[in-house]
């Protein structure tokens, strides 16, 4: 995820929070997890495709504001965060009722 200033007039806006920002301190891997709903099936009887990047949207989200960084934080400031790739690898299907575990973490953390 890169951090970016929402507005060209916001670029030189400092937050005090960002000085202490450490990934070494931020856990390894965060873990979200989910159970699947029947309004996630699709018509094949099985998870769509696009929920799995709902997941992952849900996933990145609930780790910024688990490290105190929740999306208020971002708007208050004129910041966000953007996903540059992902790559989904389906190896086997996810049906209703299965529990999903998302997990994230952070590559790199720029200003």
């Amino acid at each position: 995820m890169h951090f970016f200033p929402a507005r060209s007039e916001q670029r030189d806006k400092f937050d005090p929070r960002c000085d202490f920002i450490d990934v070494r301190i931020m856990p390894a891997i965060f873990e979200y997890h989910h159970c699947v709903t029947a309004e996630e099936i699709d018509g094949l009887g099985h998870v769509n495709n696009i929920e799995y990047l709902r997941w992952l949207q849900k996933a990145a989200v609930a780790h910024s504001a688990a490290q105190g960084w929740p999306m208020s934080a971002y708007y208050e400031l004129g910041l966000g965060w953007v996903v540059r790739s992902h790559f989904i690898e389906y190896l086997v299907p996810a049906f209703a009722g299965d529990e999903v575990v998302v997990r994230t973490w952070i590559a790199d953390l720029r200003f």
